[in-house]
C-alpha cells in the first residue's frame, strides 16, 4: 500500500499500536519491509 497508507489500522484491527504492529508494517513496507524486520528481530535474538 505504501508507507502510511495502511487500511488494517482503520478499524480493522483492535490495537495497531500493541500485538499487531507487525502486520501494520508488512502491509505498509511489503514483503522486502517484512524480511527486514524479521532480520532485525534475529539479530537482536542472537545479540
Amino acid at each position: 500500500m505504501g508507507f502510511g497508507k495502511s487500511v488494517q489500522k482503520f478499524g480493522y484491527l483492535p490495537e495497531v499500536q500493541g500485538d499487531f504492529i507487525f502486520s501494520v508494517i508488512t502491509e505498509e513496507l511489503g514483503f522486502v519491509g517484512a524480511i527486514l524486520l524479521v532480520g532485525c528481530y534475529c539479530y537482536i535474538a542472537y545479540r
